[in-house]
């Protein structure tokens, strides 16, 4: 799991999802999880993290 911060503040996660779980698609197993609740679904944790260095400025990770 990374935590995704923007400018120190937590702003979403990025989890592989369980394969067990109900939502899993193997297609895009990874989620970029957003504190505001909303869900995004990627391919590869690339580019997850492409994705969440636009959510705001000066965006960094910390793995968890």
């Amino acid at each position: 799991m990374l935590h995704v911060y923007s400018m120190g503040a937590y702003v979403a996660s990025i989890n592989k999802n369980n394969p067990i779980a109900d939502s899993f698609d193997p297609a895009n197993p990874w989620l970029l999880l957003h504190k505001s609740g909303r869900v995004d679904r990627f391919h590869s944790l690339s580019a997850a993290r492409d994705d969440a260095r636009k959510i705001g400025p000066n965006v960094t990770f910390s793995k968890v």
